[in-house]
């Protein structure tokens, strides 16, 4: 993974970047194309080198059809001593041509950190050999900086690289827009990809990971003490986007229209100031703190990034309203968005204000959707660490069935005061009392005896019972069987 040299570049990097580049390309709210972007002053000239020959040979193109099982080598992906696959991070390095001059933009203070987590986190190996995962230390967040034939050049060129078989790549503001077949514009052979603005023809189900688009704006003071009681928004519906389809934009204005307490923003066309959108009728509104007046944020169909307005809603208690059916929300593998959001067909957006006001009448709904977004936001969203660490969890899921995080690990509200449900039986065996291994048998004894010797090894065994239904072949135990210490009961089946 990394070495003494490489961690101290990460480290030089993380202190001395403070705080997040401002994004205001786009008028008032932050360009989603320049969230992303490369690092101005950074010791990567101080890298060392490898040179990427001009050779396309070994380029392999992307599968459209990966699945965990047809791309994936899963006898790499074997458990360790802790009970989790191993992931390992390239050395950090500078590619240049044979002429050495660099191919790569500086990397992003966002991919520093990602790699750094990943690098620091407990699935951390320094041995490729052990690896169930390759993270590639080439910065793919934002592909608007990047060469295509470039980067594929460079990811061939990887030592490990395998026509990309279970290397993980990281992606945040594609360049391909919401319909392509793949999020990634340039070959990425049999990689996984961890990308933002998935949708059902670009996702690669139980491949893919769906993730949030960063939002940079975290530590905005707007969202501070915003206040989530249902009394203090007076909106119904606020509307916030980059963009909007024209058929959408004339729905949404009707929908205003008819209902006073529904707001349609788009960028100020004659105002210089920062954050500032403005309605139909040029009233300005300062973005993001509008949504805490809100009490539902509406995303519909953009050419790229539908959902970059996610992360700012859940933070404002404001329940996203997601009226475009072929979006993947991120994690969807593994959280249950329709506990933190509203789902609309698009055919149904005129009744929208209906079908909210609906809702809303029960406000302890109302009260649960805000909360569980907010609980989302909290896990999962806030910080970019929790990006790295929420996908490797995925993927040991995926890897390791039997240590799958549950349902409610993923979904839960945490209430550390509250009491275990005694109803609940628990999935893990506990370490005090341990479990009883039940072994089926018919003919083959020398079988049963391998798989006892296999199950002594196993950590919390506290009993073992062979059920032998062979009623002519008789099973006896005798100084040839495994010697152990755990108690050993055979039933016979009777005539």
């Amino acid at each position: 993974m990394f070495g003494a040299g490489s961690v101290a570049f990460l480290t030089i990097i993380y202190f001395i970047t403070n705080g997040m580049d401002v994004l205001c390309k786009i008028r008032q709210i932050c360009s989603a194309y320049d969230a992303i972007r490369p690092n101005k002053h950074s010791p990567f000239d101080s890298m060392n080198e490898m040179i990427v020959v001009d050779d396309t040979s070994h380029i392999t193109e992307t599968d459209f059809y990966c699945t965990y099982w047809s791309c994936i080598d899963s006898y790499k992906c074997v458990e360790n001593f802790d009970g989790k696959i191993s992931v390992y991070v390239y050395d950090v390095k500078k590619y240049v041509d044979s002429e050495l001059r660099s191919l790569l933009s500086q990397p992003s203070k966002e991919h520093i950190e990602l790699i750094w987590v990943i690098s620091q986190s407990r699935y951390a190996t320094t041995d490729p050999s052990e690896a169930c995962i390759f993270v590639p230390s080439v910065d793919l967040l934002n592909q608007k900086h990047l060469n295509r034939k470039t980067v594929a050049r460079i990811l061939a060129s990887l030592p490990f690289w395998n026509n990309g078989s279970n290397h993980l790549l990281f992606n945040m503001v594609p360049s391909m827009h919401t319909e392509a077949r793949t999020l990634l514009a340039f070959p990425h052979g049999k990689a996984i990809v961890a990308g933002a603005d998935f949708t059902q023809m670009s996702y690669r189900r139980s491949f893919d990971v769906s993730i949030p688009f960063y939002n940079p704006h975290q530590d905005d003071s707007s969202f501070i003490n915003s206040n989530n009681r249902y009394s203090s928004r007076p909106w119904l519906i606020v509307s916030a986007q980059l963009q909007y389809s024209e058929e959408s934009y004339k729905k949404i204005q009707s929908i205003s229209s008819r209902h006073g307490d529904v707001l349609v923003l788009l960028g100020c066309k004659d105002s210089n100031r920062p954050k500032t959108w403005c309605d139909a009728n040029g009233s300005e509104y300062l973005y993001p703190s509008i949504l805490t007046q809100g009490k539902y944020c509406l995303m519909t169909r953009q050419r790229q990034l539908t959902l970059l307005g996610l992360c700012d809603a859940l933070r404002a208690g404001c329940v996203p309203v997601v009226c475009a059916q072929s979006l993947v929300m991120p994690y969807s593998e593994v959280l249950d968005w329709k506990r933190a959001a509203v789902f609309v067909n698009e055919d149904r957006l005129d009744s929208l204000a209906e079908i909210l006001t609906d809702i809303t009448n029960d406000r302890d709904t109302y009260t649960q959707l805000q909360q569980q977004g907010r609980f989302f936001y909290e896990n999962y969203f806030k910080m970019i660490n929790q990006t790295a660490l929420t996908v490797l969890n995925i993927i040991n899921s995926r890897a390791l069935p039997h240590r799958a995080l549950s349902y409610d690990f993923w979904n839960r509200l945490i209430l550390p005061a509250m009491s275990p449900n005694p109803f609940i039986i628990p999935l893990v065996p506990s370490s005090e009392v341990g479990f009883t291994a039940m072994i089926l048998g018919y003919d083959r004894p020398s079988l049963v005896k391998q798989v006892i010797q296999q199950i002594t090894k196993t950590k919390h065994v506290s009993k073992i019972i062979i059920v032998w239904n062979n009623q002519k072949l008789k099973l006896v135990i005798d100084s040839s069987w495994p010697k152990t210490t755990i108690p050993v009961k055979v039933v016979c089946r009777q005539s």
